[in-house]
């Protein structure tokens, strides 16, 4: 999931926090933080401590990675990365078909490509989670 402001953030720790049914309060003391900061946090507050918000996103489970843009020669690329034969894999992790396109590059047995075709279609589709509006 891509995350590009800090009400994004804060609507993604909310969403989780409910899937996971806690209350503000359990979160912050489970997390060590007031319920005061919470409220703010899942509200898109700016002005966050990066260790709060490391300690609640462990809490619920969540991590981030951090990415540059990819340049333009790659940017160019990867969309074959994309395409297995004529079938488009737009919900693939990003990371799994890499690393299924590096194994099959340059291989020309048409029953190994066979046999990936039908693994990716029985892979579930990627859920992208949307954020919800309130508070408790």
């Amino acid at each position: 999931m891509r995350i590009r402001s800090t009400d994004e953030l804060g609507g993604v720790v909310r969403q989780r926090r409910r899937e996971l049914a806690l209350s503000q309060n359990e979160l912050a003391e489970r997390a060590e933080v007031t319920r005061q900061w919470l409220v703010r946090f899942e509200r898109g507050n700016t002005e966050v401590s990066l260790s709060k918000v490391f300690a609640v996103l462990r809490e619920l489970g969540l991590s981030v990675r951090v990415a540059a843009p990819p340049s333009p020669a790659a940017a160019r690329t990867r969309a074959d990365d994309h395409v297995v034969g004529s079938i488009t894999l737009p919900q693939v992790d990003d990371g799994l078909l890499q690393r299924s396109a590096d194994q099959v590059r340059g291989i020309g047995d048409d029953k190994l490509l066979r046999s990936l075709r039908e693994k990716i279609a029985q892979l579930p589709p990627a859920t992208h989670g949307a954020h919800g509006a309130d508070d408790d």
